[in-house]
């Protein structure tokens, strides 16, 4: 099936495209499945007196909430433990003082949070044929390839990446993992010498396409979350044909078979014993594999259409004009 998403619309609701791989993975979502427009050019519509629709928190956002006091709201993809974790209490602050004030809105992406007063919820939004249709042709795989952290330095602050290397290293893994977990200060030291002497593959930063078609070739990906939202990074490996190792900060991980649950998911991400034997057993099978990414991918096609409707209310109820669903 091909994805057909129609041209955007002058008059569709407007984000703002400015952001990192998992907020343009969110943004292909709702201008797929929402009929967004993704641009830069958001002074048109607010002069219109139309809101829009932006991403976490930058300092130029001060200029245009004041300008336009209550026509922007933005999502807050990393709830109060991301926030937490990855630093950034400053940027919260400055956003939740707009918010107390009245100048803008905040759409909170953790359902399973307590509310920020006056913020709403927003469930997460993506296209399942978007998603499967992003390479025209898969890589072949590579034999034993386990991703550990393709994130930049921001979002590698939520995984316990020294325990997940550790656990893939010690179950016969080749190791790709991005260059900007190395960088880091403290933990790169330990993951230079961890990987010292063993095959692995070290990755740049990659565009979201080319990260795709990383996770594409890969047998498995381990996402080591401490702390999570709705992450993309898995969706897209497995919309690519990659299976996952997650933990239980992912909120579908608790949805899926509990015998699937059981070959996949771990309790915490520090479980490291936990994680090398899942792994270890998943690189034996290639059906196992076929198992668990077929359990997964089910689960992620049937959850896809109620979350849309439910973001779809949430935007509605703020003032933003989107219509029913669409599924091409």
């Amino acid at each position: 099936m091909v994805d057909a998403t129609p041209e955007p619309d002058p008059d569709a609701p407007v984000t703002f495209s400015q952001g990192g791989p998992g907020q343009s993975a969110f943004m292909d979502g709702i201008c797929r499945v929402l009929g967004f427009r993704a641009t830069l050019e958001i002074a048109p519509t607010l002069r219109a007196g139309r809101p829009v629709l932006l991403h976490g928190w930058q300092p130029h956002y001060d200029t245009i909430i004041r300008s336009h006091p209550g026509k922007t709201w933005s999502v807050w993809h990393s709830g109060w433990a991301g926030s937490d974790v990855m630093g950034e209490g400053h940027s919260l602050a400055v956003a939740l003082a707009h918010l107390r004030a009245g100048s803008w809105g905040i759409f909170w992406l953790e359902e399973r949070d307590v509310l920020p007063r006056g913020a709403s919820y927003l469930a997460p939004v993506w296209s399942p044929i978007g998603m499967s249709g992003m390479l025209r042709d898969r890589p072949e795989k590579s034999p034993r390839s386990v991703i550990v952290a393709l994130h930049g330095a921001f979002a590698s602050a939520a995984k316990n990446i020294l325990a997940s290397v550790a656990a893939c290293l010690d179950a016969g893994a080749r190791v790709e993992i991005s260059q900007n977990a190395l960088d880091q200060p403290l933990r790169g030291e330990a993951l230079h010498e961890m990987l010292r002497g063993t095959s692995h593959v070290v990755h740049p930063v990659l565009d979201r396409l080319t990260a795709i078609r990383v996770l594409a070739g890969a047998d498995l990906l381990v996402h080591p979350s401490v702390c999570e939202t709705w992450p993309y990074q898995p969706m897209e490996a497995i919309y690519s044909g990659t299976p996952c190792v997650v933990s239980e900060a992912i909120p579908w991980a608790a949805m899926l078979p509990a015998d699937v649950r059981a070959r996949c998911v771990i309790a915490s991400p520090k479980h490291s014993a936990d994680l090398a034997a899942k792994v270890r057993a998943l690189l034996a099978s290639a059906d196992l594999r076929a198992e668990v990414l077929a359990a997964q991918r089910t689960l992620l096609d049937v959850l896809a259409a109620p979350c849309a409707e439910r973001a779809a209310r949430q935007l509605r109820a703020v003032g933003f004009c989107v219509g029913d669903p669409r599924w091409t």
